[in-house]
C-alpha cells in the first residue's frame, strides 16, 4: 500500500479533527446498538427457554 514513508505521512495527514470526531460519534452509535442487540438476544433466549420449560412440564 505504501511505497515510501513519505506516502504514509501524506496519508496520515488526511485524518483531520472533523473525521476523528465523526469516527468517535459513529463508534458511540455502534456501541449503543451493540449493547441493545446483546440485551435483545439474551431476552429472546430466556423467553424461548421459559416457553420450552412450560411445554415440557
Amino acid at each position: 500500500m505504501f511505497r515510501e514513508p513519505r506516502d504514509m505521512m501524506e496519508y496520515a495527514s488526511d485524518v483531520t479533527l472533523e473525521n476523528f470526531i465523526y469516527g468517535l460519534i459513529l463508534l458511540g452509535v455502534l456501541w449503543i446498538a451493540y449493547q441493545f442487540l446483546i440485551e435483545f438476544i439474551f431476552e429472546g433466549i430466556k423467553k424461548i427457554s421459559d416457553f420450552i420449560k412450560k411445554f415440557l412440564d
